[in-house]
């Protein structure tokens, strides 16, 4: 990963055809680390990573029950950039945001696939100031899937 805000990977329940199989997934980063696993019982695995280290990261699934030496399963991941752009626009905000306050966003996203979709709304200090980095993000999650 270059550049990325926030990266997920997911195997959700319906990811697996039968309901017996665990799947637990693994991921470790630039450096071979272990940064983070899910191992929930069955297979509902999910991994978060802000910020993320720039380089190459390792996933691994693991069979921890299969009904024989493979299972299929559908795994979906998403990279978020730290540069804004692409297809989800915000259409109104308040000009200021205060910490421990809240407010209104409203968002509309052109051209969302018909699958799973995740994007974020990303929050920043004021242009030329001293904080203007990034300082968060509103995650939106997006399922388009039959």
């Amino acid at each position: 990963m270059e550049g990325e805000a926030f990266f997920r990977v997911v195997i959700p329940p319906e990811g697996v055809a039968n309901p017996d199989i665990d799947l637990d997934i693994f991921l470790f980063d630039p450096n071979g680390e272990e940064y983070a696993s899910s191992t929930n019982g069955g297979t509902d695995e999910q991994i978060d990573v802000t910020l993320p280290e720039n380089g190459t990261w390792t996933l691994y699934v693991h069979g921890w029950q299969t009904a024989g030496p493979s299972a299929d399963f559908t795994m979906y991941w998403w990279t978020i950039s730290a540069t804004p752009g692409g297809n989800l626009s915000v259409d109104a905000a308040p000009d200021m945001a205060e910490l421990a306050t809240s407010g209104t966003v409203e968002y509309s996203w052109a051209g969302a696939p018909a699958e799973w979709n995740l994007g974020a709304i990303s929050h920043a200090g004021a242009e030329g100031e001293e904080d203007a980095a990034l300082l968060g993000l509103t995650l939106i999650n997006v399922d388009n899937r039959p």
